[in-house]
């Protein structure tokens, strides 16, 4: 288990992630109301393999299954620093979504702190819409996604490009580094 003064720095890493990045470039547009109303809720666990992150995440499906006011959970699992032992976990929790007939009620994405866009240097802004301080799974409501999904009018992933292609590597490493509070 980690002790409080490390759940604390990793606790602030993330919300700093989540303003400075994902709403603060409004990579994410569905992310500001939630957070803003207090419904993200920031798990961390100490799970260093599949069986453990698969079993904390069981638990915070509970926990939303439980907790209707929370919109969405961050499932921080710091110990898989490997982007692909990660991945081979975050392919597990989907695989349970899908053996527990739960996709029409929660929706999982990645974010690891070394996970890279096919085709691009380590440095490029584009990396962000996939990078996090942490390794993380994002738990999502599908029925919140799709409602907000309906009322957009652009198309975020291009949206995102556009706005991190402008950006340069020096911008992008200035507020990596900002955001991890180096």
């Amino acid at each position: 288990m980690f002790k409080k003064e490390v759940k604390k720095q990793i606790t602030d890493t993330t919300h700093r992630w989540l303003e400075q990045i994902i709403i603060g470039l409004n990579l994410c547009p569905f992310a500001k109301a939630p957070y803003v109303e207090n419904k993200v809720r920031l798990a961390i666990t100490d799970a260093a393999n599949v069986r453990t992150l698969t079993d904390a995440f069981m638990t915070e499906i509970k926990y939303l299954d439980a907790n209707p006011n929370k919109e969405t959970t961050l499932l921080i699992a710091p110990a898989i620093q490997n982007v692909n032992d990660f991945h081979a976990v975050f392919m597990d929790c989907e695989r349970l979504l899908f053996q527990k007939k739960l996709t029409d009620v929660y929706q999982i994405v990645s974010f690891h702190p070394l996970v890279r866009m096919a085709g691009y240097a380590p440095e490029s802004p584009l990396n962000l819409v996939m990078m996090a301080p942490y390794p993380i799974i994002h738990i999502l409501r599908t029925e919140s996604v799709e409602k907000l999904g309906a009322k957009m009018r652009t198309d975020v992933q291009q949206t995102n490009s556009a706005r991190l292609k402008m950006m340069s590597e020096t911008d992008f490493t200035t507020l990596w580094k900002k955001m991890l509070g180096v």
